[in-house]
């Protein structure tokens, strides 16, 4: 069974648009130094240090407010596949898409995120993750769906189906494979997301089913994923 469709999740039709980002803005003190510690009469070597400013007058005054102003101001750490980029591992192979050219999708909105883009160097393959918010199992809404991640590599040179798919899908299609694929965890963070997963190649399961291959069996692996 072959995932090479573009698959956007139920719940992520689901989602609520985004009206807008809130910015927290800390005013920094605007007051007079010179007004704080006015002499009556500076030496010239005092009033050049008042007009430029010294070194440890700005390093070591300064309110509260201006050590939360610093904090807040520090860049939030990126994704360590670095923006627009996909990672999957499956046991002791890696693949990668890029989620920045045509037919792809990224979209982070609500807690969620969803994900789809073209394999590199792998004809037809491609990787698609749909990631819910993390408290989607408590969530009043309950149009979420469990994570999945699918990793779609084409055909082989018979023209047969090759993949691994960790998700709901193959407990959907083969009950009596539930809870061997599966997300085990996850965590979201804006715009990205990580995670470990059971893998399993759920071409093989038909196969199996019909008596014409071995029990496939699971391979653990992990994911990332960051929309920039």
């Amino acid at each position: 069974m072959s995932h090479t469709v573009v698959r956007m999740s139920a719940s992520a039709t689901r989602l609520p648009l985004l009206v807008g980002l809130g910015f927290a803005l800390v005013a920094c003190g605007g007051g007079s130094d010179d007004g704080a510690e006015a002499e009556p009469l500076p030496t010239a070597e005092q009033a050049e240090d008042a007009a430029g400013g010294t070194e440890t007058e700005t390093g070591t005054e300064g309110s509260d407010s201006d050590a939360s102003t610093a904090q807040a101001a520090e860049p939030a750490a990126e994704s360590s596949v670095g923006a627009g980029k996909a990672v999957v591992t499956v046991g002791d192979q890696t693949y990668e898409a890029d989620l920045t050219g045509s037919l792809t999708v990224c979209i982070s909105m609500g807690g969620a995120l969803a994900a789809s883009g073209p394999i590199d160097g792998i004809d037809g393959g491609r990787i698609d993750i749909d990631i819910p918010p993390e408290d989607y199992e408590t969530s009043s809404d309950d149009g979420w769906e469990p994570p999945s991640v699918q990793v779609d590599l084409g055909e082989d040179d018979n023209g047969v189906p090759i993949g691994w798919t960790a998700g709901p899908v193959v407990a959907e299609f083969y009950p009596d494979f539930a809870g061997v694929s599966q997300v085990d965890s996850f965590s979201v963070d804006g715009a990205s997301a990580s995670g470990t997963a059971t893998f399993i190649d759920d071409f093989q399961i038909m196969l199996f089913n019909g008596g014409q291959a071995e029990e496939p069996q699971p391979v653990q692996g992990s994911f990332e994923v960051s929309c920039g």
